[in-house]
């Protein structure tokens, strides 16, 4: 049996902070500055988790531009690392935020195709082909109005994709409504969930929300899907999804 597992963390830009009212209170100063001390640590975490489960393809929302390193992840050859905002826009420009990025890292190489979408300043769509799948990865807006917008744009785009390839999206949804959130996108895009149980992943000390999750679509079926409760390196849980091919 053929399979594929994906890691998917928003790692917070390795502020090591757990969600927790009291930590965004002292801690919240890491958003401007994280010492490397603190950072290298998460990194270092990441590693041991990677080290730990393996995943062919890891899929991550917010790290910074330097966050890769060859000899930190020797076993991830082929990745990108993006800023997350549109190129041409007055956020990437800002010193503030233009490094702040989202990034793929993978086992074997993956075509990789970079989308911008027109709504939401979070705009960086990857786009991972290899074998007639498809991974795309998304970090959603924080307005349910702008996320609706979002999701429109890529079941336009899912659309275009053949009906006998398959389709995994993946990311931080940002769907503190819930999962009825999503119903046109999955109508429009015959997507089903990767689980069919709601597990939250946010925030990491004591989860409530189910922000990140895998919508499928195609030949691929999942054989195990877990939320890695014990690992606490952001405020938002990793999640796990293994597919058969």
């Amino acid at each position: 049996m053929k399979t594929l597992k994906i890691l998917l963390l928003n790692l917070q830009y390795a502020t090591g902070l757990d969600g927790s009212l009291r930590d965004y209170f002292l801690g919240g100063y890491r958003y401007v500055y994280t010492p490397v001390a603190a950072r290298q640590k998460i990194y270092d975490d990441l590693n041991t988790l990677l080290d730990q489960e393996r995943p062919d393809v890891c899929c991550l929302m917010e790290v910074k531009n330097d966050f890769y390193t060859p000899a930190l992840f020797p076993e991830y050859p082929h990745y990108d690392v993006a800023i997350k905002y549109r190129r041409e826009g007055l956020l990437a420009a800002l010193p503030i935020l233009r490094n702040n990025c989202n990034a793929v890292l993978m086992k074997d190489k993956w075509e990789i195709k970079k989308h911008f979408l027109r709504h939401g300043t979070k705009a960086l769509l990857y786009e991972l082909i290899r074998e007639g799948v498809h991974i795309f990865t998304f970090h959603f807006a924080l307005g349910a109005a702008v996320r609706a917008q979002q999701c429109a744009e890529i079941a336009s785009m899912f659309n275009q994709i053949p009906v006998n390839e398959s389709v995994i999206l993946c990311g931080d949804f940002n769907i503190f409504g819930g999962r009825a959130e999503l119903d046109l996108l999955m109508e429009n895009s015959k997507l089903s969930f990767g689980s069919s149980q709601v597990v939250p992943t946010f925030p990491a000390f004591r989860p409530t929300k189910e922000l990140d999750l895998y919508l499928l679509r195609g030949q691929v079926k999942p054989v195990e899907y877990r939320v890695l409760s014990e690992i606490r390196i952001s405020d938002h849980l990793p999640v796990i999804l293994t597919v058969q091919l």
